[in-house]
């Protein structure tokens, strides 16, 4: 007669099938709501002062990444990381939005529509989320429509943040990931839409020693 199994390898056992569904969990598309929704609960729950340094920020687009990286869900990863930064618009062309938003200053997406609340455009890892989102959106659309995304990372992270945001400055870390895009913008051989897209003189010099998303 075989020995009954220890309680030991019982424990053991249903540990690794609690892992197991656990990691199966994480990749489907209940396992993403469910993540989702838990970073949105708390960060819903924080004071508003608290909202843009919270941590939550970094799990968000850890996920952002994960969804479209990893699951390959590209829809939804753009998603993320458009709403993360106040760019939370229907379709796949956002060039009216963009105009909408540097005219009437108002936001639609994880953040206040004045952008002085959350998460959006002033975050430092806005820039950041933005590029992701061209990164992602390039393969899959035209070098036309890539270029029109690109102006609207300089609408909303230029002209909005001069024109709406509470210093008036462009933001700090425009820079950095401007001269990746404007040379894939370039691959269109069209000039941009307003002329002086092409020289942001007011953007200040990136400077990877004062940046806040490095750690120093």
């Amino acid at each position: 007669m075989a020995k009954p199994m220890s309680w030991k390898w019982k424990l053991a056992i249903g540990a690794v099938v609690g892992v197991l569904f656990v990691m199966g969990f994480i990749f489907t598309d209940s396992g993403h709501t469910w993540m989702k929704a838990r970073i949105m609960t708390a960060y819903n729950e924080l004071p508003d002062n608290e909202k843009r340094t919270s941590p939550l920020a970094d799990k968000f687009l850890s996920l952002a990444y994960f969804r479209a990286n990893i699951i390959m869900d590209t829809k939804t990863g753009m998603e993320m990381y458009k709403e993360f930064c106040g760019m939370r618009f229907k379709g796949d062309r956002g060039t009216e939005y963009g105009m909408k938003v540097i005219n009437t200053g108002k936001l639609d997406g994880i953040c206040s529509p004045k952008g002085d609340i959350g998460w959006g455009p002033m975050h430092p890892r806005a820039p950041e989320a933005f590029y992701n989102y061209i990164l992602l959106y390039d393969p899959i659309h035209s070098n036309q429509f890539t270029k029109q995304e690109i102006e609207n990372y300089h609408r909303l992270f230029y002209t909005w943040c001069r024109v709406w945001g509470p210093d008036h400055k462009v933001h700090p870390l425009y820079m950095k990931y401007w001269p990746k895009l404007a040379e894939m913008g370039a691959r269109f051989n069209v000039g941009w839409s307003d002329p002086s897209i092409a020289t942001p003189s007011a953007a200040p010099k990136y400077d990877p020693k004062t940046d806040p998303t490095i750690s120093q």
